[in-house]
């Protein structure tokens, strides 16, 4: 990479959120069980939500046109298939 841009990144970086935060929001919806993100995030309330969009603050966020069903059964479907790949190669190199 030239080192102007590598300058240019370093520079942009400092603006940047601190990654202890970032790993809190992006994290938490793994760690934690589903209703624990309902009750933290919706209040306990589902309101028949099966998609949760979140924003850069971890608030949650309405969800728009492109979110449609096929669209979200694509995504579940395709993370699943790449966890699973994953699982397999992780068996591989043990």
């Amino acid at each position: 990479m030239p080192k102007p841009l590598r300058w240019l990144i370093r520079g942009l970086q400092v603006m940047g959120r601190k990654p202890e935060h970032c790993a809190e929001y992006m994290l938490s919806a793994i760690w934690k069980t589903k209703d624990e993100l309902v009750e933290e995030y919706l209040g306990g309330v589902t309101d028949g939500r099966k998609l949760i969009v979140f924003g850069q603050d971890a608030n949650v966020k309405g969800v728009t046109k492109t979110h449609t069903t096929a669209n979200v059964n694509y995504l579940w479907a395709s993370t699943l298939q790449i966890l699973a790949n994953s699982k397999n190669e992780i068996k591989n190199q043990i």
